[in-house]
């Protein structure tokens, strides 16, 4: 890969593209998706054709019209639905996610990384990365808060969405007993319809007579942490999360991987195994790849400062003495003196007690008992998968939710056989993290911990099934394209707003209409007019009520339209998760949140190319609270938080975001967003009734959500 050698058409179409210098990278589809040469407006004006480098100014008359608006607004839909080069162009070779075009300039490099170009775990690492790659960080059942008890709980029904088969989805009332009194418990969560978005409860007897059900309508989450990830890779190759499988759910309420030592799983077992680094020179991938069974796609490696002893307790008795050691100190004389191995825990513990009753007989003392623990995951604890392992076996690229931060430099770092920067790294906003395919390793980076070891899971069950179903899967979120002119971000007003969308499903109606992150970054390359005229993608979380109805299976043709007619009205007065705005409408942190915000950029040395700029995570506060803080873009421009010109408020603000003077985060003035089905048409736009009522080809995505 490098400086590109083009050749094109009169009318601004590339026809052939030719590759001069090597790359260190493996395939990535962040790096993709702006390396592709994509197609150029045809009045774009080229300034050097062997270079790809244009510009598409507009002037401001042209701006202001229904016309341009509309071309801005089918090239965007056109792109997020074709995936192919030049929108019509037949691309061959071992390219096999949705973005043709996008996979097509990695070619080079998949041929040298895959083993089988065409095989089955060539297409899973592109389907898989062009699903989770740029989503949002957070916990899945956490992100979408669809209440009724812990939001965690959310996170085996979101699991099952994405399986080619699921356990007949309901909601288990059990009966256990505690202080010996029988109590009634909760086991999963379950949706009705998106008609019906309460949870259907069933007793024990209905428990046992529970079907499996083929997934006729696949969904993703567009918000993941580390665990989830992991855990979604391998439920993406087969493996079920259900406890009746115990594939995935070893115990009875561990759902999915974690960062503590994965060594519990059973697919962890042979034909799989589970390495520690205290046996094995895990990190090292030639030494791993030489193992039985070898390093393989799928494999995880995990994070955790406690080691083998995570998620375990000891009681220690200890002679009640002065100076007697404290839980604290016990715990780290049991580290030190096991090196946090687990076999060596119990003899370790009895040396301890030896030497505690040896006190107590000299002092004439009693003992007692101190428990002693290693719960929760500590600063430093992390996951991450094994996404390809190049054919030579000495590298390997993972799938990180520390992508961004560990990967951005060496992206970053490209350069063409004149020194030149390729812009490798410029889908991604400085400060910005981000679950992505990585950069390529020889030797797995540490953190504040090491990796514990490396789980290699057994063969994958069903990898051709869960391909298929990959390509149907609708990511649950929404959206909201907004144009503006192009101005520095510090310039940025209300008034330089051209144009807003309603509020639109992250998905259409067809199997294939399925708009991912990095769909939406496709969408936004070389936009009609993009050195005069900024495209904004708004990418949010929907909450509550309406996450449970876009969950739900069968609601892929349900619209915001449909949703608010059926459930606006007929809200409780008093409901955790079932609520709605106090105008009756939807609102932000009530029915959906701030996720991310996309975008592309004019540099006349990567003109049109499309970068995530903002995205919110959340952010744990000790002892026990969260806040949502922002990396990247971490100041919104006014254009987006101020009211709109000519708009009667209050609902008259695109994304009405402040930060806390405190440095408690960020929040939300919730009443003053934008309303659902609002359009915003600046005042001087010609035409404006045609773009809030959106007539013709190409623009019905825009038009009905």
């Amino acid at each position: 890969m490098g400086s590109p050698k083009l050749t094109v058409t009169s009318d601004g179409r590339i026809t052939s593209v030719a590759y001069t210098s090597e790359t260190k990278l493996p395939p990535m589809i962040l790096v993709g998706i702006n390396d592709a040469m994509a197609d150029v407006p045809a009045e774009a004006t080229w300034l050097s054709k062997t270079d790809y480098k244009f510009e598409h100014v507009v002037e401001p008359d042209e701006m202001k019209s229904a016309d341009f608006i509309e071309q801005v607004l089918r090239w965007i839909a056109a792109r997020l639905d074709a995936g192919g080069a030049t929108m019509n162009a037949d691309i061959s070779g071992p390219i096999h996610g949705f973005l043709r075009e996008a996979w097509k300039s990695q070619e080079p490099i998949i041929l040298d990384w895959a083993e089988d170009p065409n095989g089955l775990e060539e297409q899973w690492a592109q389907l898989y990365s062009e699903l989770f790659s740029g989503i949002n960080y957070d916990g899945t059942g956490v992100g979408y808060k669809m209440g009724e008890g812990d939001d965690k709980l959310w996170d085996e029904y979101i699991f099952s969405r994405l399986q080619t088969e699921y356990l007949e989805h309901a909601t288990v009332r059990k009966t256990r007993t505690e202080g010996g009194k029988p109590k009634i418990v909760n086991v999963g969560r379950s949706i009705q319809s998106w008609e019906d978005p309460r949870q259907r409860f069933i007793d024990e007897a209905e428990d046992g007579a529970r079907t499996w059900k083929v997934n006729e309508d696949p969904a993703s989450p567009m918000c993941c942490a580390c665990q989830y990830l992991a855990t979604f890779g391998l439920v993406t190759r087969g493996f079920r999360i259900e406890y009746a499988k115990k594939e995935l759910q070893y115990m009875r309420g561990v759902v999915g991987l974690s960062a503590a030592p994965a060594d519990g799983f059973s697919l962890f077992t042979a034909p799989g195994a589970w390495f520690w680094r205290d046996d094995k020179p895990v990190t090292n991938v030639a030494a791993m790849s030489k193992e039985s069974p070898p390093l393989a796609t799928g494999s995880s490696y995990t994070f955790h400062t406690y080691h083998q002893l995570a998620n375990t307790s000891v009681t220690v008795k200890v002679a009640q003495v002065p100076g007697a050691p404290s839980a604290a100190k016990l715990r780290l004389d049991i580290e030190t003196a096991t090196s946090k191995r687990k076999d060596k825990l119990k003899e370790v513990v009895k040396t301890i007690e030896a030497n505690e009753q040896t006190k107590a007989a000299s002092a004439n003392a009693s003992t007692s008992t101190v428990n002693v623990s290693w719960t929760g995951q500590p600063g430093g604890s992390h996951i991450m998968q094994v996404l390809r392992v190049h054919k030579d076996k000495t590298r390997v690229q993972l799938f990180d939710a520390n992508g961004g931060s560990q990967s951005k430099s060496a992206m970053d770092a490209e350069k063409d056989g004149e020194g030149r920067p390729l812009g490798r790294g410029l889908a991604l906003e400085p400060g910005l993290g981000t679950n992505m395919d990585s950069r390529a390793y020889s030797t797995i980076y540490s953190l504040s911990a090491a990796p514990n070891g490396v789980g290699i899971p057994k063969p994958a069950p069903d990898l051709a099934g869960q391909i298929e179903l990959m390509k149907k899967a609708r990511p649950i979120g929404l959206a909201r394209l907004v144009l503006t002119e192009r101005r520095p971000l510090n310039e940025l007003a209300p008034e330089h707003v051209l144009f807003v969308s309603k509020l639109l499903r992250t998905y259409g109606d067809a199997d294939h209409q399925n708009y991912t992150i990095t769909r939406y970054l496709w969408s936004l390359r070389n936009t009609p007019g993009f050195s005069s005229v900024q495209p904004w993608w708004f990418i949010f979380m929907p909450l509550g009520v309406l996450a449970r109805a876009m969950w739900a299976v069968g609601a892929r043709t349900m619209r915001l339209s449909d949703f608010m007619g059926k459930h606006a009205l007929s809200a409780p007065k008093e409901s955790s998760w079932f609520r709605f705005a106090s105008d009756g409408g939807l609102s932000v942190d009530v029915n959906y949140s701030e996720a991310q915000i996309l975008t592309n950029i004019a540099d006349p040395s990567f003109p049109g190319r499309s970068k995530i700029v903002r995205r919110l995570k959340s952010e744990p506060v000790m002892p026990n609270g969260a806040r949502l803080v922002a990396e990247g873009m971490t100041r919104v421009p006014t254009a987006f938080t101020q009211p709109l010109p000519g708009l009667p408020g209050p609902r008259n603000v695109v994304l009405p975001v402040f930060e806390k003077k405190d440095g408690g985060g960020i929040e939300h003035k919730g009443q003053t967003i934008l309303a659902w089905d609002s359009v915003y048409v600046r005042a001087d736009i010609q035409g404006a009734e045609r773009l809030r009522t959106l007539t013709g080809p190409l623009l019905d995505y825009f038009r009905d959500g």
